[in-house]
């Protein structure tokens, strides 16, 4: 090591050099602070929004899933509604079905039943001139055809006696026998 002179003015390179090194370490260490910082508040700000984010998504999950319990409740309930329409509606087509048939039953009965009253007034009216024609030849004499004879007479069991409130003319055979 040796001693060196150096002129007053002259410039030491070792120390400028030595000097240019610091600035520049003191510049690395700011800047590179400067990221770290930067990059610390970036993280942060990530993880908080990221855990803002798992708790929107398991907010999201518990509806969702409340969503679908209640679809499933409502679907049970609409396949039990629909069920029961569908046996009210087979029912209500049983019952119209049993209407219609019931309705040609009572046309046919009721078409019976005319039938049967057109008969039995043809019975009747058969009945009634049988009566009619039966009273002359029953309570009527020769004789009493002869002379004109009016004669009472009644009906009682379907069978005619030669007594009471109804009369004969044996010689025409009218009656007033309604």
């Amino acid at each position: 090591m040796g001693y060196e002179y150096k002129a007053p003015g002259e410039i030491d390179m070792k120390k400028v050099g030595i000097f240019i090194v610091a600035v520049l370490v003191l510049f690395v260490l700011y800047s590179v602070s400067t990221v770290v910082t930067g990059y610390t508040a970036y993280t942060n700000k990530l993880e908080s929004e990221l855990n803002g984010t798992r708790e929107d998504l398991r907010i999201i999950s518990a509806a969702r899933e409340e969503c679908a319990k209640e679809l499933n409740d409502k679907t049970a309930l609409y396949n039990e509604c629909s069920g029961k329409l569908q046996a009210a509606s087979d029912a209500l087509n049983k019952c119209e079905q049993l209407k219609t048939s019931s309705e040609a039953t009572l046309n046919q009965c009721r078409s019976e039943l005319d039938t049967l009253k057109s008969q039995q007034s043809s019975f009747e009216a058969r009945y009634d001139n049988l009566v009619k024609n039966s009273v002359k030849s029953i309570c009527c004499t020769i004789s009493d055809v002869e002379s004109a004879v009016v004669k009472n007479w009644r009906l009682e069991n379907d069978k005619i006696i030669c007594n009471g409130n109804f009369t004969v003319n044996c010689a025409s055979g009218e009656t007033n026998y309604p």
